[in-house]
């Protein structure tokens, strides 16, 4: 095995934002629930219900409820994508997010149980 991914994930010292490389020091910490405004330097217009945790909405069982989740987010792109039309250059921009998500999740989720 060669050196991609070597390390990643470690100490799950994620940079989410982009803005500098991860800290080993970094410990990440859950935020408060709160609806907000979009950055400026976020390229849409909302941000979408289903991204703040609404325990109401919980099932009690945390895999259904990503399941749920994965829906919603899946039924969302759907929606926009046939309301909007998609290019190709915004649908190899989505694979590239797409592809990052999936691995930072994947990597979060064979992360051993506490």
């Amino acid at each position: 095995m060669g050196e991609f991914g070597k390390g990643y994930g470690k100490d799950f010292g994620f940079d989410w934002t982009g803005t500098g490389p991860a800290s080993a020091t970094h410990k990440p910490t859950t935020p408060e629930p709160h609806p907000s405004q979009p950055s400026a330097d976020f390229p849409a217009a909302y941000e979408p219900a289903w991204a703040h945790e609404d325990t109401a909405d919980s099932t009690g069982d945390p895999a259904r409820d990503l399941d749920r989740l994965l829906d919603r987010f899946r039924d969302d792109i759907r929606d926009a994508a046939r309301d909007h039309g998609v290019t190709s250059d915004q649908l190899r921009d989505a694979r590239r997010h797409l592809s990052t998500a999936a691995a930072h999740i994947g990597a979060l989720l064979r992360t051993p149980k506490k």
